[in-house]
């Protein structure tokens, strides 16, 4: 286990931790961080038991000092609420870092959330297929995630906890990239439907909600193995 992950995780529970509340969608987003980082649960657990008596500390090397920030904002992004506390965390340490691309980065660690939320979803039932894969490399394109980093990803896509987004449009969203999951390969069968009553509630929406955003959000109706009314 590396020096400089542990002191990164720690940085990222310092920021979680920086309105003095740690969400639930906060510990989640850690224990992916941790996953990603091949830091033991029990010791992150030990960590955010005792996260009143950690510090942030800054990096001297400016490469890892601009990835902390970045995952910094990508730590404050993932629940899809950026609290002004937070917000005015990430900007002063991007002010020492002489970091002008805060706006530009925001967006792109919301890409990136989004992105995992996609894996963890596909990887749910244990393999990626191939239809899959190709909505999560355009999604992975789009948030500027290189091929290496993916695959890293992909290899550690079920130990990655499904984040729910505090904000409507965030949730709506999710909902969709899951839904264009489902009809990758051209089918929507009747589990996948119910597959996805069933996060559309965990995200809150109704049925009914699901079944207008599906019209709403695709030309053509997916094809349905078993009949299903919209």
């Amino acid at each position: 286990m590396k020096s400089d992950n542990i002191a990164h995780l720690k940085n990222l529970l310092v920021l979680a931790f920086s309105d003095g509340v740690l969400e639930d969608s906060e510990i989640n987003n850690l224990r992916n961080a941790a996953a990603e980082l091949g830091i033991e649960k029990a010791l992150l657990d030990d960590w955010i038991e005792n996260v009143d008596q950690l510090v942030l500390l800054i990096p001297e090397d400016d490469e890892e000092r601009e990835k902390q920030l970045i995952n910094m904002i990508s730590m404050s992004t993932a629940d899809g609420f950026f609290s002004q506390d937070e917000y005015d965390l990430c900007l002063r340490i991007s002010e020492k870092l002489g970091y002008n691309g805060l706006s530009e980065t925001l967006n792109r660690c919301m890409d990136q959330s989004n992105l995992k939320n996609l894996i963890a979803l596909a990887s749910a039932d244990g393999h990626v297929d191939a239809s899959e894969l190709k909505i999560i490399k355009e999604a992975a394109k789009t948030a500027g995630v290189s091929d290496k980093k993916l695959e890293e990803w992909l290899k550690i896509g079920a130990d990655f906890i499904h984040v729910i987004p505090e904000r409507e449009d965030d949730r709506e969203m999710q909902l969709i990239q899951m839904l264009t999951l489902a009809i990758a390969d051209g089918e929507f069968t009747e589990d996948e439907y119910n597959l996805c009553k069933v996060v559309a509630e965990r995200l809150g929406f109704s049925q009914q909600e699901l079944d207008m955003i599906i019209k709403l959000s695709f030309s053509k109706e997916p094809h349905l193995s078993k009949a299903t009314n919209f």
